[in-house]
């Protein structure tokens, strides 16, 4: 009798592991309804009198599951601020797809990851006691995409941490020697005194930098020092822990608002909206907003993975994305992805700084100790990356009718390589990837 029980026990556990173990929340060939405004995680989300408030009861992210004809709306008019959306292993049916859409009259709903930040900002201090050139710095665990002000002014990003001097180059082909004394370089384009070029060059006020690794800041380490002869200043350094967001600012930034365009939770929120080894999805007008990549669509490992893994037959259409992101959308062992008729705009529209297209070039030089120095070149604008970037093992796709805006390095990019490294990655194949009419 116990050996009867506990077969059953084990066939029942096999069956639960092959049709799946059900979401929480959804139902297949139902409707739910979602609105911030007048929304209570309490309904049954059934109807529109009685919808959801947050994506909380559609998120998934266990054992596959099937949502055939499920359709998931949210009202238009609302914002979602501080919100992500993840569905993993979620599936519909080719012909009867799981819809992600809007309901009611007025703007396309809004799904935006920007998010207050809330840590405190302490100044960054020298081995004196003496803060360091309107420097602040307070811990953030994770990349915060993008830095706002209250008012939505963008704050420029750093390229790097680094103490260092710029060579100009000269209209006539030499250089000239100009020393930054008011800046420690948290700006990728570099802000230098001296303009050798025709553009204007701006300062701004206010910039940052995120530490994903522990660096050393190094800086003079005087009061009196010939500004003209920067060569002859002492150095000194601080050693800076990894996730540390450090501030440029000339006012205290505790007495300012500022918002970052990751939502508050936790790595989940680098991609605010992340479909994941899911198929058979239709999305349609709706406006997604923030996040270190806006979307993200695939099986984000660097491996090539099996078949059953790749995301396949979804489609985005009618929607507006990517304003307060980093990416658009990082797209990754997929099969079959179509986008198309829509609005995929960063709203990046900082222009401080020189690059190369109008000026030759600013060559600086980094010390890195031991009266050792590093060369490079630098005034880039670039700000944001790419609209769309397909990689690893990934075909079939189509990306048409779209109107791309406000991307700093391409609006579709195909890459058979992982950043960090120089070669392309065993196995990833991009194949078959129409790109037409946008």
């Amino acid at each position: 009798m116990k050996k009867r029980n506990i077969l059953i026990i084990i066939l029942i556990f096999i069956i639960g592991k092959t049709l799946g173990q059900g979401h929480p929340h959804l139902n297949e060939n139902t409707t739910y309804y979602i609105s911030y405004s007048s929304g209570n995680d309490n309904n049954d989300g059934l109807t529109q009198s009685s919808p959801w408030k947050t994506t909380q009861n559609i998120e998934y992210w266990f054992d596959d599951i099937y949502l055939r004809g499920t359709k998931i709306l949210f009202k238009r008019g609302d914002v979602w601020n501080n919100t992500g959306l993840i569905l993993k292993n979620v599936h519909g049916a080719q012909n009867n797809p799981l819809i992600i859409g809007a309901y009611g009259v007025g703007n396309k709903p809004i799904i935006s990851g920007k998010s207050k930040i809330t840590n405190t900002f302490f100044p960054l201090v020298d081995s004196l006691g003496s803060q360091i050139q309107n420097l602040w710095y307070c811990n953030m665990n994770w990349n915060p995409g993008r830095i706002f002000s209250n008012n939505d002014n963008e704050l420029i990003k750093g390229y790097n941490l680094r103490f260092h001097r710029t060579y100009i180059n000269s209209t006539s082909g030499g250089h000239e020697n100009s020393y930054n004394k008011n800046q420690y370089a948290l700006g990728e384009s570099q802000y230098s005194l001296k303009n050798d070029c025709l553009a204007t060059m701006q300062q701004p006020t206010n910039k940052w930098y995120w530490l994903s690794n522990d660096s050393y800041f190094w800086y003079d380490n005087c009061t009196n020092c010939n500004n003209n002869q920067p060569s002859s200043h002492p150095k000194d350094s601080i050693f800076i822990p990894a996730n540390t967001l450090l501030l440029f600012s000339i006012s205290n930034p505790n007495n300012d608002t500022y918002y970052k365009s990751t939502n508050s939770g936790d790595w989940k929120s680098l991609m605010n909206v992340q479909i994941l080894q899911c198929s058979n999805i239709f999305i349609k007008d709706i406006e997604f907003r923030g996040g270190e990549n806006c979307f993200a669509i695939g099986q984000m490992g660097l491996d090539v993975p099996d078949s059953s893994d790749l995301s396949k037959n979804i489609e985005i259409m009618h929607c507006d994305i990517g304003k307060y992101s980093n990416n658009g959308f990082e797209i990754r062992n997929v099969k079959n992805i179509k986008i198309h008729d829509n609005i995929i705009n960063s709203n990046y529209y900082i222009k401080y700084g020189l690059s190369e297209t109008n000026c030759k070039a600013i060559k600086y030089q980094q010390y890195i100790g031991n009266n050792s120095f590093s060369y490079f070149f630098s005034g880039s604008d670039r700000g944001t990356g790419d609209a769309i970037e397909i990689s690893g093992y990934s075909s079939d796709c189509e990306i048409y009718n779209n109107l791309f805006l406000n991307w700093g390095h391409s609006a579709v990019q195909l890459a058979t390589w992982a950043y960090g490294s120089v070669h392309t990655r065993p196995g990833w194949d991009v194949s078959n990837i129409k790109v037409f009419n946008n």
